[in-house]
Parts: structure tokens; C-alpha cells; sequence
């Protein structure tokens, strides 16, 4: 009975197509050297995808305002702050009388103890219209707690009448008190 089996065996070997594991008689090395090229092509591809993206990842479009934003992040967490962002959530009725819902937000919320402040990062204010947009959230915000906007611009650290301080990056970093004047 044993016999017979491998004659039935052998003959699925002979009318096996060839390439298959069967027709080159049961040797398991050799398909497997075909998965491996295979494999191979395929892990090769993949190499080639990586090196695609990490390269696009490398030469994207560099973005100073997101640079910004991470130099003062980093700033204030060596400064020790605890760091979030917030939220402010308004509705505002347009022309027609609708009620629209909207989410403000603050750049940085920093808190170390009782202290809070509010920060916001504008890497230009070239005129009134985008100092309003800026200061707009500070503007919902109903506590006493300090709010600042630092921007790029060279300018003199001054309040404005609503109470908010506006300073260079530059008197930020190099100066670790200058928030609290």
C-alpha cells in the first residue's frame, strides 16, 4: 500500500507543470528560491518607496511659520511651562441672521503653578487686519491672565488697550523675563 502511493505520488510529479514544487521531484529548496527573488523584487520596491518618501519628506516646502511655532513650543517647555493649545468655541450669526458655529484658537496655552499665560505666534503683522485676526481669541478669553503675541517683526514690546503685550521672537528668546514685565 505504501508503494502505491508513492507511484501515485510520482506520477503528480511527471504531469506537474514546470517551475512547481512538484515537478522538480519534492525539492523544497527550490521553490523557495523563487519566493525569495520574488520577494527580493518586491522588498527592492518597497526600498524604493521608502527612499521616495524620505525624500520628499527632506525637500518639502519649508514653512517659517511652523518653524516658529516649534521655537517658541521648545522655548517654554525648557522654560518649564506646561504646554497645550486652546480652544474657543463661538457662534456668530452672519448677514442673513444664521447662527454658525466656530472654534478659535490659541497657539499656546502655558501654565507653571498659578501662573497661566496666552500666547500667540504671528510671524508677521504687516498690517491692522491681521493683528485683529491674531488677537481675536485673546479678545473672547473672560480671565485676567496675561496674553502676549510674538511675532517676527521687529518691534518694541508694547500693550495695546486691550491690555495685550506684543513682542519680538527675538526679545523672547533672549530675554526669559521679558513675558513677565
Amino acid at each position: 500500500m505504501i508503494i502505491r502511493r508513492r507511484e501515485a505520488s510520482d506520477d503528480i510529479n511527471r504531469n506537474a507543470p514546470p517551475g512547481s514544487w512538484s515537478s522538480n521531484g519534492g525539492d523544497a529548496f527550490f521553490p523557495r528560491h523563487e519566493l525569495r527573488a520574488k520577494n527580493q523584487t518586491n522588498l527592492m520596491n518597497n526600498d524604493k518607496k521608502f527612499n521616495d518618501a524620505y525624500y520628499l519628506q527632506q525637500f518639502r516646502q519649508f514653512e517659517q511659520t511652523h518653524s516658529m511655532e516649534n521655537v517658541i513650543y521648545n522655548e517654554l517647555r525648557m522654560r518649564g511651562y506646561s504646554v497645550d493649545v486652546g480652544v474657543i468655541p463661538i457662534a456668530e450669526k452672519d448677514k442673513a441672521g444664521k447662527v454658525t458655529r466656530k472654534q478659535l484658537e490659541v497657539d499656546f496655552v502655558c501654565n507653571m503653578g498659578s501662573v497661566r499665560y496666552y500666547i500667540q505666534s504671528a510671524y508677521s503683522l504687516p498690517d491692522e487686519t491681521k493683528r485683529i485676526q491674531e488677537i481675536r481669541p485673546f479678545r473672547r478669553i473672560d480671565d485676567s491672565f496675561k496674553k502676549i503675541v510674538i511675532t517676527k517683526d521687529i518691534v518694541q514690546p508694547h500693550y495695546d488697550e486691550y491690555g495685550i503685550l506684543t513682542i519680538n521672537i527675538y526679545d523672547f528668546l533672549l530675554d526669559p523675563h521679558c513675558i513677565e514685565k
